[in-house]
């Protein structure tokens, strides 16, 4: 019976059988429950050592983003649910184009768990048209999860986007790198 169940949970991530598959078109239902059919025990105990509360592995849950396509509407109701699963699939199924500045704020403020927020500065925020103007000002609020609490410097959020926003030329990343690697600068 193990078995069939671990064939069951492989054919619902591979995509290899039309039953288990969502189709483009899922509605908030289908995915969650997809989710919860993905649902490992052992990933969840293996998460949790890092802070995450979610159970599927994380290449399941690509390849179920990657089956959904982008549908702003469904990340929105995913985000919604606050499950730490459906998070990271709606920050994969989103439109960063189309998200305007206050959702992007609130998103940032709600994202409590460490592999939300990173999935969210990496795939949403770095790739909307504000990361910029955002990551001077920084949220509006002090968020209760901080980067800080998981061992991680306050900046490390918006760090990404910064180094993203500032071009290579700049005198003080020639500088390190140049302090780093010795070799980069010797064509100088």
């Amino acid at each position: 019976m193990a078995g069939t169940t671990n064939t069951a949970k492989t054919t619902a991530a591979t995509g290899r059988s039309g039953t288990a598959t969502a189709p483009t078109g899922a509605t908030l239902a289908e995915v969650r429950a997809e989710l919860a059919a993905l649902d490992d025990p052992r990933a969840r105990a293996v998460n949790e050592r890092h802070g995450d509360d979610h159970g599927v592995n994380l290449t399941q849950l690509r390849a179920l983003a990657k089956r959904l396509g982008t549908q702003p509407a469904l990340a929105r109701e995913l985000w919604a649910t606050q499950d730490t699963a459906a998070r990271l699939v709606a920050v994969l199924i989103y439109r960063p184009k189309a998200l305007e500045r206050d959702e992007l704020d609130a998103m940032l403020r709600e994202a409590r768990r460490p592999k939300v927020h990173d999935w969210l500065v990496g795939y949403v925020v770095r790739r909307s048209p504000t990361p910029r103007r955002y990551a001077s000002r920084g949220p509006r609020t002090p968020t209760p999860w901080s980067p800080a609490r998981a061992g991680r410097s306050p900046a490390t959020g918006w760090s990404r986007t910064r180094t993203a926003s500032t071009s290579a030329g700049s005198s003080t990343s020639s500088k390190s790198r140049c302090a780093t690697r010795p070799t980069a600068c010797s064509g100088r």
